[in-house]
């Protein structure tokens, strides 16, 4: 699946756009769905990789949501990480 298809099935599911504070809010289930499972199981099982996968195709759709193009976020974030990385710990 390409970044756009994801983009297309997300909208086909979810018709409405979200708003910055909806958006936040609902980063904010998710990731409050995957620290219960850390804390929950000792062994991060299914349902991180099902919460895992719920962070990566909202995003692509909230992406859309805001105005911005997911794929330009994302090379935007690959150039900081790689920059972060190399300037090392003490950065």
């Amino acid at each position: 699946m390409t970044i756009s298809e994801l983009e297309t099935e997300a909208r086909r599911i979810w018709p409405f756009k979200m708003g910055s504070l909806g958006i936040a809010i609902a980063m904010g289930v998710i990731h409050g769905d995957i620290c219960r499972e850390v804390r929950d199981k000792p062994f991060p099982a299914g349902d991180i990789e099902k919460e895992l996968g719920n962070m990566i195709f909202s995003t692509i759709r909230w992406c859309g949501d805001l105005g911005f193009d997911p794929e330009e976020c994302i090379r935007r974030a690959i150039a900081c990480q790689e920059e972060f990385v190399k300037r090392g710990p003490s950065g």
